[in-house]
């Protein structure tokens, strides 16, 4: 089979056993759970094992900070040749997933990944880590907590995870921290692995000036039973000059062909598969990656009436050059030989139509 075949096939059967369940039916949080799982299960079949050997995995307290925050370290250390998996993992894989059980009154804010690698495994595009990898969780703690706690306190991470290398094994380990314990050995290894990576993690939206100038959304009926989407949107700023890329976060209701996301002089462009009917987007969150930190932005990608406007009169005007083509070669498009029921006037009225919500 070919490497096209192979990534065709694999998104159908995908999309087949989505529909079958009735996927149209369900929240987009188990949705989202579902394509995990079924991965899961795919690379599990595919390798027929399971383990952890290329991967050793530890907690530790990064910081406790004022107002109640509270930091913690889950540090991945990973064989040569092997890599772990970003939140979007690309064409195929499985993030890291970390269940908790915390104390009364604390409670996770988020988890925080570093900026991943891109690279080919297989001939697949993945988003991913080599050699290690540190995922930051923030936690919030009750007014009455005072670090080092009182009495024994524990944080417990049950951990599942995908390694891969030219196959891929599924890992999982427990673990615990007593913030009630103070170890200076692990607190100086812990300082030392966090200064290596906190200049890793993407830096917020606001400190990078870039802003969307334009939005363009197509539609086309081939891709999947639902069709596809291509976006492109077109950056400005007077920070541009140092993205270099653009790496999208997983979107509900949507699967992201990464083998056609590309950032190029200033624009980006995808094509997404949507898994249920009727299925829209509003925002896109990623990464852009730059010269020397990545920025995590988020998007609005809904067209403006004006980039709806702009966006009609060009796909009017590639029609116009096909039927003035048609009929200077003596082809008389309104017996549809041409395959266009085009007229610009009444596209036109119904481009105000639609922008305004008044009769033309």
């Amino acid at each position: 089979m070919t490497r096209a075949g192979g990534r065709n096939s694999f998104l159908f059967l995908k999309i087949a056993l989505l529909v079958i369940i009735g996927f149209s039916v369900v929240s987009p949080g188990y949705a989202s759970k579902f394509k995990v799982g079924f991965t899961q299960i795919y690379f599990a079949e595919q390798t027929g094992k399971k383990g952890s050997e290329p991967v050793e995995v530890e907690i530790f307290l990064i910081d406790y900070q004022e107002k109640g925050k509270l930091r913690i370290g889950l540090y991945f250390k990973i064989e040569p040749g092997w890599y772990l998996y970003w939140l979007n993992p690309g064409e195929a894989g499985l993030p890291p997933q970390v269940e908790w059980k915390l104390p009364q009154g604390f409670s996770l804010t988020n988890l925080e990944f570093p900026s991943p690698e891109k690279f080919l495994s297989s001939g697949y595009v993945v988003y991913g880590y080599k050699k290690e990898l540190l995922i930051l969780a923030n936690f919030s703690t009750p007014e009455a907590f005072s670090f080092p706690a009182r009495e024994a306190t524990f944080i417990q991470a049950k951990l599942n995870w995908m390694v891969c290398q030219e196959s891929c094994l599924i890992g999982q380990k427990q673990l615990e921290l007593d913030l009630s314990s103070v170890n200076s050995r692990r607190k100086e290894e812990a300082y030392l692995i966090w200064e290596k990576f906190k200049s890793r993690f993407p830096r917020p939206q606001e400190e990078i000036r870039i802003k969307v100038k334009n939005v363009k959304m197509m539609k086309a009926e081939e891709g999947g039973p639902y069709g596809e989407i291509k976006i492109s949107l077109e950056l400005e700023g007077e920070d541009l000059w140092q993205v270099k890329d653009f790496y999208p976060l997983p979107l509900d209701d949507f699967i992201i062909d990464e083998n056609v996301t590309k950032y190029n002089d200033g624009t980006i462009e995808l094509s997404l598969t949507p898994l249920k009917n009727g299925a829209r987007i509003d925002r896109l969150r990623g990464l852009l990656i730059g010269e020397k930190s990545s920025y995590l932005v988020d998007f609005t990608v809904s067209e403006s009436p004006l980039d709806k406007f702009v966006n009609s009169l060009e796909k009017n005007f590639v029609k116009i050059k096909i039927l003035r083509r048609l009929k200077d070669n003596g082809c008389d498009h309104q017996k549809g030989n041409s395959g266009f029921g085009f007229n610009a006037d009444d596209d036109f009225r119904s481009f105000l139509h639609q922008s305004s919500g008044k009769s033309a």
